[in-house]
This record gives C-alpha cells, sequence and structure tokens, in this order.
C-alpha cells in the first residue's frame, strides 16, 4: 500500500490498502468502497479472492490491468476516472454489473466477448464512435451508451 487507508488519499489501491479500507474481510463475500481518494493505479487485487464489489469511482484510474486479479468480482464501478480503453476485463467474467462511465474510453475491446454474465453496463459520457464487441453479453439488460459519439443504427451483428 502506498498511502494511509485512513486519509482521503491512495496512490495506489493494492491488496494491502483494500485490507486496511475493510473491516469484514472475514465474511464469506465483501465489497470495497474506495471511491473519491485520488487513486492513480490498481494494484494486484489475488490477495482479495472474496472480493465480489469493487466501488473506485471518482480517481484517477489509468488502466484496468490488474482487474482480472480479482477474479470472483461482480461489480465493479470505476466511472469518472481517466480510461481510455476497456482493455483487461477478460478474466473478469463473473462479472453481472460495470460502471464505466464518464471516463475517456473511445472503443469497446474484445476483452468483452468474455463477459457473458454482464447485465448491467454504463458507458454513457466516453469518446465511443461505434458499438462492437458486445455479442458475447448475452444477459445483457441495461446499456447506457448516452453522451458518446455514436452515429447511425447499431445492428444487432455488433
Amino acid at each position: 500500500m502506498r498511502g494511509d487507508a485512513n486519509s482521503t488519499q491512495i496512490r495506489v489501491l493494492d491488496g494491502a490498502a483494500l485490507r486496511a479500507l475493510s473491516t469484514e474481510l472475514n465474511s464469506s463475500k465483501y465489497a470495497i468502497d474506495a471511491h473519491n481518494r485520488s487513486i492513480g493505479e490498481l494494484g494486484n487485487l489475488s490477495e482479495l479472492p472474496k472480493l465480489c464489489s469493487l466501488d473506485v469511482s471518482f480517481n484517477k484510474i489509468t488502466s484496468l490491468r490488474n482487474v482480472s486479479t480479482a477474479r470472483e468480482l461482480r461489480e465493479l464501478k470505476i466511472y469518472n476516472n481517466k480510461l481510455t480503453n476497456t482493455i483487461g476485463l477478460k478474466a473478469n467474467s463473473s462479472l453481472e454489473g460495470l460502471q464505466m462511465n464518464d471516463n475517456q474510453i473511445e472503443q469497446i475491446s474484445g476483452d468483452f466477448l468474455a463477459l457473458g454474465r454482464l447485465k448491467n453496463l454504463w458507458l454513457n459520457g466516453n469518446q465511443i464512435a461505434s458499438v462492437q464487441n458486445l455479442r458475447g453479453c448475452k444477459l445483457l439488460v441495461h446499456l447506457d451508451l448516452g453522451r458518446n459519439r455514436l452515429q447511425g443504427a447499431v445492428s444487432e451483428s455488433d
């Protein structure tokens, strides 16, 4: 952990920082809220195998690189950050809810093809110009693509 978990700023969110933020890590599954802490990077989350929900919204995160180490993650709130792509989600096949709105994402990566359990997806407020790679999300019931650069119709094959 870099930074004091009790302060408002944590530069790198890793297992040690997450353990310091949570008081219920001994439960069967747990959620961690680390929103608005000036986090710039997600560290290795593999030390938290029971993590099912993570809120890192309103931070400065630029990459999803280490999200894949949280394999049981069912809900990820990573909105209002500095993400430019969605690469790094392929191993998170348990995801059911994903909030990536209000970032700087330009396209939907092929990693979404592996998200077969995804039910709710927020990608509004990004820079997305075309919709691709969502055909693997067969359980999707909520999709928000508002405030993007989309033009024209979206076909089912996309």
